[in-house]
């Protein structure tokens, strides 16, 4: 089942579709990655929560990319006023992204 709001044609995908004028905003579902790979026709930016990897995926029209957040991959001291490539990002294209300690 899902609910439209603003419209009178929710997504199918989504469980929730909210739209307003040209701006559509669509609830996260929370399943595992078989559930996930089950959606017919996900919409373009549908987040879901993915149980398997406690992470949130987010379709791009082809593919579903991981937005894991920030995670620490190890421990390091540095001086002040110091940029170190030490963290990795969620998500893609974040490959040489800086993190700030």
């Amino acid at each position: 089942m899902n609910v439209g709001i603003g419209t009178t044609t929710p997504n199918s995908s989504a469980l929730l579709d909210v739209k307003q004028h040209h701006q559509r905003n669509t609830s996260p579902l929370s399943s595992s990655r078989d559930q996930r790979n089950t959606i017919v026709n996900p919409a373009v930016g549908l987040p879901i929560f993915n149980t398997d990897d406690q992470c949130t995926d987010i379709y791009d029209g082809s593919n579903w990319i991981k937005n894991c957040g920030l995670k620490q991959t190890e421990l390091v001291t540095v001086p002040a006023d110091t940029w170190l490539k030490k963290t990795d990002f969620g998500g893609i294209a974040r490959q040489y992204a800086v993190g700030f300690l």
